[in-house]
């Protein structure tokens, strides 16, 4: 695991957790980007209070996380973030989100519906674009922008 500055850099497998969770370690304020592309061993991901940006491609091709939890703390998911997680079922935003980039969960062919909170004021292009299973979509009352494609 690489750390600096408090953002997150790099994750190993050997990192991952024998169950497939990760435990952060104290003081993390971001995942910076690419921190753990091709993870397969990642299940499970429960980003604590205080990360405040999940960033590009940081769980990019993670193809076994099937749930993500997302707290109050993050106000930005980059681009490419969750993007091609084809097992990922449940992402749970939490109110504080503002900005969900590009392609943020693109091609997350399993999952099935998603709360977009009232914090959430712009999603970019092709936030949610070939998410082939997405049936229920919950958008927020206070968005401003829904780019092309998004869904």
């Amino acid at each position: 695991m690489l750390i600096k500055n408090n953002i997150l850099s790099e994750v190993t497998n050997a990192d991952i957790n024998i169950d497939g969770t990760f435990t952060f370690p104290e003081g993390i304020t971001e995942i910076d980007n690419n921190a753990f592309v091709y993870k397969k061993a990642l299940k499970t991901i429960e980003i604590p209070e205080g990360i405040k940006k999940i960033g590009s491609n940081a769980f990019h091709h993670c193809y076994n996380l099937s749930k993500v939890i997302i707290p109050k703390t993050v106000d930005t998911i980059e681009d490419f973030a969750f993007a091609d997680c084809p097992n990922l079922r449940s992402v749970i935003l939490s109110g504080g989100i503002r900005k969900i980039e590009k392609f943020a969960f693109y091609e997350c062919e399993t999952l099935k519906s998603i709360v977009i909170p009232d914090s959430v004021i712009k999603i970019e292009c092709s936030a949610f674009s070939n998410c082939r299973s997405l049936k229920s979509i919950t958008i927020s009352k206070n968005i401003t922008i829904i780019e092309d494609n998004c869904f």
